[in-house]
């Protein structure tokens, strides 16, 4: 799975959603399946395959010959589990560790929070933000720091397809949308992830 998606673009000033950020993100990824595949069929080698396991369905199926991690058409003797790669949204650890969940984008770099029962507030900012004025000694952030509002919704849809193009299960995402879209932009957000082949 995946964790600090987010956090990890700022640390590298990329914005998200960019034209930078998705050529980073296809390389990540790529690599994690490509990785992924092998020490899957190593862990094969020694532990035998999943039940059922069937090399000619893997072989020809249009995910396993885009992430192939050779260049030649390779026959697989074990494959040890059926699927790989999945993303989970891991907001409760995102919230408890101070990271940003699953590939969400950060919702907010700081908010105040309320304790009812000991009656008071603080304010708690992001961590990448509290990393960056300790490095930079700068209290301006760059535009690369960007949260789920400042995000438009294809700039989310085409993250997550690029994502989704090594990711062999599912992914959970949300795309936060203001209080004033319509019901045809949001029946065009639908139909672009259908187009761009989103589960």
């Amino acid at each position: 799975g995946v964790f600090n998606y987010a956090h990890m673009l700022m640390a590298l000033g990329l914005k998200y959603g960019s034209k930078q950020a998705l050529n980073f993100t296809e390389q990540l990824f790529s690599f994690m399946i490509k990785e992924a595949i092998c020490f899957n069929i190593i862990r094969g080698e020694k532990k035998g395959s999943y039940p059922n396991f069937k090399h000619s369905v893997i072989e020809q199926s249009e995910f396993f010959k885009k992430n192939n991690p050779t260049d030649d058409d390779i026959m697989l003797i074990y494959f040890r589990n059926c699927t790989l790669l999945s993303i989970a949204p891991t907001g409760s650890i995102a919230t408890m560790l101070g990271g940003s969940g699953g590939i969400e984008p950060e919702f907010q770099l700081s908010y105040i929070r309320k304790t009812d029962n000991l009656d008071e507030s603080y304010e708690i900012e992001s961590k990448v933000v509290k990393d960056f004025k300790k490095v930079s000694g700068n209290i301006k952030l760059p535009d690369y720091f960007v949260t789920s509002k400042d995000i438009n919704w294809k700039d989310r849809i085409d993250t997550q397809a690029i994502i989704q193009e090594h990711i062999d299960t599912a992914i959970s995402s949300t795309i936060n949308l203001p209080n004033n879209i319509t019901k045809d932009e949001i029946e065009q957000l639908y139909l672009y992830a259908w187009e761009k082949g989103l589960k």
